[in-house]
């Protein structure tokens, strides 16, 4: 059986990438560079330190590529009857309709991230869809929704 995926906005996956790559980028250019080095070393050995700044920049748009491409695809939703499955990378995460009590609305609003409590009071952040697909599914699936009163009183550092 065949299953749609579902993936997340591009913009918001984006958002985080560029600051993975930023980190990334700093530290590739801390180890591998010569940290403009060529700006006070004698001028046979300008050539030198260029080129390893150069390769560092390359080996930081190849790895910045790669990532680019497993962040937008490898990382999306299933729909199954009872939950929402969310593959990431390699790991898989199911979580089940019938322990979501708590969808706080105002968050996901704002935010453009979902976010539920499952039976726990552990949170679960969802990045949106284009179409809100999940956040409907969940809303409409979730049969042991409890009030946001109730919710603070059971679990109150929630």
């Amino acid at each position: 059986m065949k299953f749609k995926r579902i993936f997340p906005k591009k913009s918001k996956i984006l958002k985080l990438f560029s600051i993975y790559s930023l980190v990334l980028l700093v530290l590739i250019y801390l180890i591998f560079s010569s940290r403009f080095g060529w700006a006070y070393v004698e001028d046979n050995q300008i050539q030198n330190c260029i080129i390893q700044d150069v390769i560092s920049l390359v080996i930081w748009l190849v790895i910045s590529v790669l990532s680019l491409f497993v962040f937008t695809t490898q990382n999306y939703y299933v729909l199954l009857k009872d939950g929402i499955v969310h593959h990431k990378w390699i790991k898989e995460d199911k979580y089940n309709f019938s322990d979501v009590i708590y969808i706080d609305e105002e968050y996901t609003e704002k935010h453009k991230t979902i976010l539920f409590y499952n039976t726990n009071g552990k949170p679960i952040y969802l990045v949106l869809d284009k179409d809100e697909k999940v956040f409907i599914e969940i809303k409409n699936h979730s049969k042991n929704l409890i009030s946001k009163e109730e919710f603070h009183a059971k679990f109150p550092n929630a």
